[in-house]
């Protein structure tokens, strides 16, 4: 299962969390995806199976809270791959931060 967990540390809620996730060579989005999300208002959130990409907008984090995206995952090759999402955008803002990790 992969596990992307989005902060706000600031005082007030922020609206418009959007990201772009093009998963490693050898990881795809399994069937069924499995896709849910928790914290982070209506979302959009496609995870198609057997592709590998991820799209996630219009997300909303609660002041000083988080939002939880978890979906299955499949490899077709044994190993470590690093997954590195492009940059994080409220709205149209760059926020120039992204998340990487050894899966």
């Amino acid at each position: 299962m992969l596990t992307i967990t989005l902060t706000n540390p600031n005082g007030a809620a922020l609206g418009g969390y959007n990201f772009v996730d093009n998963l490693p060579p050898d990881l795809l989005v399994a069937d069924p995806n499995g896709a849910t999300t928790t914290g982070c208002g209506t979302p959009a959130l496609t995870a198609v199976p057997g592709t590998d990409a991820i799209s996630f907008s219009n997300g909303t984090v609660a002041a000083n809270g988080s939002c939880v995206i978890k979906l299955n995952v499949t490899p077709s090759a044994i190993g470590t791959l690093t997954n590195t999402t492009e940059h994080l955008f409220i709205g149209a803002v760059d926020t120039g931060n992204f998340a990487t990790a050894d899966l």
